[in-house]
């Protein structure tokens, strides 16, 4: 009896204290994706994948170190963290890119939050060798389910042929798969 009222207290104790907000591993980002998936299968539910890619990221790791560019991938990161909800997800996707997941949310609602990150990151005001640099993403969208997307997989591929017609169209621009 004594050791449920610990674990109960223990409990409420970790509740009491705010879920620190952070990006997460891509491992973990794959599991929570495969979970939502799920979820969202069974009680049919939205879910949104965007895909946030810093443009023009070859150029800038030519002209400056890659320390500042990760410092710059990090704040982009942080933009992303900063206008969304508890219940979603961020992830370093690739070198260049981080994974964002929105719990229900479909495509009528991921194109809000996806301006909010745009402006987010465009406003940002970045030094580089005593040059003020501002930094532009492209991001590609996609949902689940859809027409095309039945798993996980083809849900990260639709997000991915998104963000690939977003960077064809150049900086600060967003895109969904299908397109509109």
């Amino acid at each position: 009896m004594e050791d449920a009222i610990v674990q109960t207290a223990s409990l409420a104790d970790m509740v009491a204290q705010p879920y620190p907000r952070r990006i997460v591993t891509l491992h973990e980002f794959g599991e929570r994706l495969y979970a939502e998936v799920s979820r969202s299968r069974r009680f049919k539910l939205r879910i949104s994948c965007l895909l946030v890619c810093l443009h023009g990221y070859d150029k800038l790791l030519a002209e400056s170190s890659e320390d500042w560019i990760e410092a710059v991938l990090e704040e982009v990161g942080k933009s992303c963290l900063a206008v969304l909800r508890e219940s979603d997800l961020v992830s370093r996707y690739a070198i260049d890119a981080f994974a964002v997941l929105l719990t229900h949310t479909d495509l009528r609602d991921a194109p809000i939050v996806a301006e909010k990150i745009l402006k987010r990151v465009h406003n940002q005001h970045f030094s580089n060798n005593g040059k003020s640099v501002r930094i532009n993403v492209c991001i590609g969208m996609a949902q689940f389910p859809d027409v095309e997307v039945e798993s996980a997989t083809d849900f990260i591929h639709a997000a991915e042929s998104a963000l690939y017609l977003s960077e064809r169209r150049g900086p600060g621009t967003i895109a969904e798969n299908p397109p509109p």
